[in-house]
């Protein structure tokens, strides 16, 4: 009889979170992000901390909360929490990842280099992609990385501290593009990326990029507001000091 009771149990528990998991992606889709990561963390499950990250990922990306560093740590225990129960969970290796690109991101120039942020970084979001190759969000993780240090550090510093690259991060984010071409939001920060490291040598580039973002099929709230974002960026490219400068606010989460 305990042996019966231990079983349902344990169906109780990992059959409840299914159901809430479909509710929980389905306010992330809309937008109710706040509900979304309340009642994710509340589940106290893997995925229920994987969503919770990846609602809370969402809302940085956006530019819609007011400490990019402190939300971001915060996104990252949330994925580390999931991790801790199911080490094999791709949510929650992708939502921690992306969390810890945004504490790096956000981290001071001078922290960035004392507390070697940028190496930590890699090393998460090389082992994701080392794991996950085909997948085109990993390589695009690792394409904004690379591009990402090059725009802070530059492209002689970048590579002699770091080993990044502006070659090495348009390859990997051509990969992602070649491999999910309807993909708003690798499109867009990739085009936001080339404009921040050199406006005038891309600009051909970007417009190409984002031309073609504006034609695609918005299928949740995240990716109408950077398609939102992208139009926004490509209305200035006849300005191109103006145009990086709305590409650096939407890289920085820094959205009028």
């Amino acid at each position: 009889m305990m042996r019966i009771i231990m079983m349902i149990a344990v169906w109780v528990l990992m059959s409840v979170p299914v159901w809430a998991n479909a509710e929980i992606t389905a306010m992330i889709m809309r937008g109710d992000y706040e509900t979304a990561i309340t009642q994710a963390e509340a589940l106290q499950s893997a995925q229920g901390y994987a969503l919770a990250a990846e609602g809370l990922n969402a809302q940085i990306l956006l530019g819609e909360v007011d400490d990019i560093n402190d939300e971001a740590k915060r996104s990252r225990d949330l994925a580390s929490r999931a991790l801790a129960i199911e080490p094999d969970l791709f949510n929650a290796r992708l939502q921690y990842a992306l969390a810890d690109g945004f504490v790096t991101r956000s981290s001071s120039t001078f922290k960035a280099w004392r507390k070697k942020l940028p190496a930590k970084t890699l090393a998460i979001a090389t082992a994701l992609h080392d794991d996950y190759p085909d997948d085109p969000r990993s390589a695009a993780l690792l394409g904004a990385w690379h591009l990402g240090v090059v725009r802070k550090a530059g492209e002689k510093n970048g590579e002699k501290w770091f080993g990044a690259s502006t070659e090495e991060g348009r390859r990997l984010y051509n990969l992602a593009r070649a491999a999910a071409p309807q993909d708003i939001l690798i499109s867009t920060n990739y085009a936001a990326a080339l404009l921040a490291l050199d406006e005038a040598a891309y600009a051909n580039d970007v417009y190409a990029i984002l031309s073609s973002t504006m034609e695609m099929v918005a299928a949740n709230d995240v990716e109408r507001k950077v398609q939102a974002q992208a139009g926004l960026i490509l209305s200035h490219m006849d300005d191109l000091d103006d145009a990086k400068d709305v590409a650096e606010d939407f890289l920085d989460g820094e959205w009028d």
